[in-house]
């Protein structure tokens, strides 16, 4: 197993109850002994033995600081009981749901009960690490237990002044940080970033092409991450964030089959689906991360990372390469498999920086620590001011050094800096992406038709000096220089068009995204419990269904019986029947099905890939003009599509807050309560308006909650949607929530 010590992570991670929103200032014994001490007492563990710096740079990194008076100890307006006055705030937007008051249905007792029951229903045995791994990913989740708390229980803030976070982010960063503390080490932000992208993707010759080379790469950036998963745990990928995503719901599987019925509990897509629907054919993954390490760790979690894609990829690369030699009955050689070796040595590239979060002896030393961010910036990027990392009025914050005329901030400390550690890594990976450093690749044969790169792969290299009209099918090599070739045969194959169409030779990399779709959904199907050899059913709409889809709808709509007589000819003047038939838009399946009889719409599902047959083998040219005849007034079928993609999403200003626009005042980030009376109270004091408006730095909690939006783009399953509604119902009528006490 690893070295990680999961017994103390499990500590941080119970630090506090999840529940504390709704319990403080509720319960006697307070909130970090109530159900969390409950908890760790069922587990064995030893609070003492939790690092307090890990909760205390955590705090300081997601929550904004707010001044008090001089004369004032405890401020009354800073104590918010969030179940009496609940307000969230949008991470991102600042906007306000202010809910009703929750005290009264809400008990803090009963709450503390289903808490414990849901959590000791977690416990793995004795087992801590599978145990930490389930309250990971399960303790969020409200299942069966919490129906009508719904969306509520996964937004329970961590601390009620500051409502923009949830208690789940604040507990995994504390966890992280426990993890990266570990044996007198200080934490480093790990960035890495895998391609190549743009060009890797771009290369693809069929929508199969196109989905394939994107999953691919996102499934390349899982092996990587799941290295550092396995031996520090999820908690310590601050983005993406990776509760929720399939892949990493999969690999939980793996782990431990006591999941399965958890899983089931919250939305067992991903476990049922034998289609190209199911979850795990999303490409989750961004194609860069960032986690939280430990310092001195960061090199053999990078290296071990890249080699773990890299073996992956080239384990893909020839199982891919061993199906298309079976396919064409040949061997598969020695030859074969260094040609793979030597292609896939390379793939994914792979870049990555560490950045040491500094902290000295006294964690609230923040400006010596700032200093060393500030000499490593600049030696990185010697045009970087202070300004680009920090707003100036919030610097003099950080560092201690702001004069607020009879207020004070408590203490702050190195958790604060964590924009700056942040900047530092992402400055720094730029910087080695720049470098573009790589190991030459020579190649002497003839190349790949896709991508023109490489060599196609062979089982014999002396084959790889053919040209491309001396390559045949097996028995079919007669004249001078003529070869057979693994391509020749498989493009001669019309049962294999979706791995090798007539005259194309592939590289490694190349194959393996071509064959991709078929392994992959292989793989889903283990995962859905079909019978060993069975996949996944995949629908993919051809090149030439998209190009004659307005062809298509344009003879639906001038449809007559002449059209019926005319697609029956032409299906039998070209063997229509022996085509399959095609995924099409909704819409226009719809329209086919109201508009024509049943053999015409036989032939109009079929016609794109009698096209894709014909443009391999033959001269299209009688193919147009029987369908230019069909779609009347001298209309030529389409040939054409556009693919228009627009990146509006700004993602790197949003990560990085580099612009104002993509950041929120401090004022913002606060419960009303304390935004009424520290608003009051900077009225009449300057500088305490400047900081009021001063705006916010990045936070791991703001990064997870950018992740987890670019994940709710995808629609999600059935059962999330369902208690997503309820849970946004709840929230809107302020409903009281049945099984909490007050008799609700």
């Amino acid at each position: 197993m690893t070295g990680t010590d999961w017994t103390l992570k499990l500590a941080a991670w119970l630090h506090d109850p999840a529940e504390k929103a709704l319990i403080l200032m509720r319960t006697p014994e307070g909130h970090e002994f109530g159900t969390a001490q409950r908890l760790r007492e069922r587990l064995g563990i030893d609070y003492g033995a939790f690092d307090k710096r890990a909760d205390w740079l955590a705090a300081a990194a997601d929550r904004p600081q707010w001044p008090r008076p001089e004369d004032e100890r405890y401020s009354s307006w800073a104590n918010v009981r969030f179940a009496s006055q609940p307000v969230l705030i949008h991470p991102l937007s600042g906007q306000q749901i202010a809910l009703h008051s929750l005290a009264a249905d809400i008990g803090a007792t009963e709450i503390k009960a289903v808490s414990v029951d849901h959590f000791e229903r977690l416990i793995v045995g004795d087992d801590p690490r599978l145990t930490f791994l389930a309250f990971w990913r399960f303790g969020p989740e409200a299942g069966r237990w919490a129906t009508e708390l719904g969306s509520l229980w996964q937004m329970l803030p961590a601390d009620t002044r500051t409502p923009d976070h949830s208690i789940w982010s604040h507990l995994d960063t504390v966890s992280a940080l426990h993890t990266a503390l570990a044996d007198g080490d200080q934490p480093a932000l790990l960035a890495m970033s895998f391609g190549p992208v743009q060009g890797f993707i771009a290369q693809a010759r069929s929508t199969s092409d196109l989905w394939a080379g994107s999953h691919l790469l996102s499934s390349m950036v899982w092996e990587a991450l799941k290295t550092i998963v396995a031996e520090l745990g999820p908690d310590t990928v601050l983005f993406p964030a990776l509760r929720g995503v399939p892949a990493v719901d999969a690999w939980l599987l793996e782990q431990s089959e006591s999941f399965r019925a958890l899983f089931e509990d919250i939305g067992p897509e991903f476990l049922r689906d034998k289609t190209d629907t199911n979850p795990l054919f999303a490409a989750a993954l961004p194609n860069k991360f960032v986690c939280v390490v430990p310092s001195r760790r960061a090199r053999e979690l990078a290296k071990a990372a890249i080699a773990a894609a890299r073996q992956r990829s080239a384990e893909i690369a020839g199982e891919a390469a061993k199906a298309v030699f079976a396919a064409a009955g040949a061997d598969f050689t020695e030859e074969t498999r260094a040609q793979i070796a030597a292609q896939m040595a390379e793939f994914p590239e792979a870049s990555w920086a560490a950045a040491t979060w500094p902290m000295a002896a006294d964690l609230h030393d923040t400006a010596a620590a700032a200093g060393q961010l500030q000499e490593a910036l600049a030696a990185v990027h010697p045009e970087l001011s202070r300004r680009e990392v920090f707003d100036e009025r919030t610097w003099g914050v950080l560092t201690q050094a702001l004069d607020l005329q009879g207020w004070q901030f408590w203490r702050p400390n190195a958790g604060v800096l964590y924009s700056a550690v942040y900047e530092l890594a992402e400055r720094s990976l730029a910087a080695v992406k720049a470098a573009r450093l790589f190991a030459p690749l020579t190649q002497q044969g003839h190349r790949c038709t896709q991508c023109g790169e490489r060599e196609w792969l062979t089982d014999q290299t002396t084959k790889l000096q053919a040209a491309k009209g001396k390559r045949k099918p097996k028995g079919k090599a007669t004249g001078q220089h003529e070869v057979e070739t693994v391509w020749a045969e498989l493009g001669a194959n019309p049962k294999r068009r979706a791995w090798a169409k007539e005259g194309e030779h592939l590289c490694a990399l190349c194959t393996a995204k071509r064959l991709w779709p078929t392994l992959f959904a292989h793989e889903v199907g283990e995962v859905v419990g079909l019978e060993k050899g069975q996949k996944a059913d995949r629908f993919v709409i051809s090149t030439h269904a998209l190009a004659l889809a307005t062809s298509i709808d344009s003879l639906l709509s001038n449809w007559t019986v002449q059209s019926s007589i005319k697609l029956a000819e032409l299906s039998r003047d070209h063997d229509i029947s022996q085509d399959d038939p095609v995924a099409l838009p909704k819409a226009l399946h719809a329209r086919i099905r109201r508009t024509v009889d049943d053999n015409s719409a036989y032939v109009l599902k079929r016609l794109p890939s009698t096209l894709d047959r014909i443009r391999d083998s033959e001269d299209r040219s009688p193919m147009d003009k029987a369908l230019a005849t069909i779609l009347g007034r001298g209309n030529k079928p389409e040939t054409y599509y556009a693919l228009i993609q627009m990146d509006g999403d700004r993602m790197g200003a949003w990560l990085a807050g580099s612009e104002d626009q993509y950041k929120l005042a401090y004022r913002d980030t606060w419960h009303p309560q304390v935004q009424a009376a520290v608003g009051n109270f900077a009225k009449d004091n300057r500088a305490l308006r400047d900081y009021v408006d001063a705006l916010r730095p990045p936070s791991p909690a703001r990064h997870a909650a950018i992740s987890r939006t670019q994940r709710l783009l995808h629609p999600p399953g059935p059962l999330h949607r369902r208690g997503l509604r309820q849970g946004q119902a709840a929230l809107r009528r302020g409903r009281r929530c049945a099984g909490f006490g007050g008799g609700g």
